[in-house]
């Protein structure tokens, strides 16, 4: 069960089964701890990704994950591990286990483009949160020059312009240049300006 979701944790004493909770609160019983992201030389080639500890009853095991980043990519290893545990696996089988764990496309993956470039890849079901997290993960990343491309966010009701001008707000400290698409992406663009990024980094476009 994840311990950080309330709802969710409730679930422990509603059934009789026997339950391993997991979350990054002190409390759980499989945590992680120490989050970082971070880049690691291998082969001469530069990795990025998360890098974080899984504790248990006082084990405590270090896992890499390659090219991957985002609060759910923890939770989901967390899942992982917790169900590895159950079926008599330890943390170092657990650790070596999660070296080949991939996300899903559109789920905070950093990818290869052209021309040397790298592309983080959030673009499935984005909302505000997802947004807003994409952002953070670029600011630590390390790159001479970063770009963020932005179209609308849907199925946010009378909040559109308010979401729209907050995502903004927080690209002058995590890119170089932004890319808005959309109509509603362009209070995305008014948000930027405001908050002080240049006229010239900003480029609006209507459609992709």
């Amino acid at each position: 069960l994840n311990y950080d979701d309330e709802t969710v944790r409730e679930i422990d004493i509603l059934t009789k089964a026997h339950s391993l909770n997991f979350g990054v609160g002190a409390r759980a019983d499989v945590k992680a701890t120490d989050i970082v992201i971070s880049q690691r030389v291998v082969d001469g080639k530069i990795q990025r990704g998360l890098n974080f500890k899984v504790n248990h009853k006082g084990s405590i095991v270090p896992v890499w994950l390659n090219n991957i980043f985002g609060r759910k990519q923890i939770y989901a290893s967390l899942a992982a591990a917790s169900c590895g545990m159950v079926m008599d696996l330890n943390l170092i089988d657990v650790s070596r286990g999660l070296k080949s764990y991939n996300s899903i496309k559109g789920k905070m993956r950093l990818i290869k483009g052209v021309k040397s470039s790298w592309i983080l890849d959030g673009t499935d079901n984005a909302n505000p949160l997802s947004m807003a997290e994409s952002l953070e993960v670029l600011k630590r990343i390390e790159a001479p020059r970063k770009i963020a491309v932005i179209g609308d966010i849907l199925g946010i009701g009378k909040y559109t312009i308010e979401a729209h001008e907050s995502i903004g707000e927080r690209v002058r400290a995590s890119a170089h240049l932004l890319f808005t698409i959309g109509s509603r992406a362009k209070f995305i663009a008014k948000g930027a300006l405001e908050k002080g990024m240049e006229k010239e980094k900003i480029f609006q476009f209507d459609d992709i």
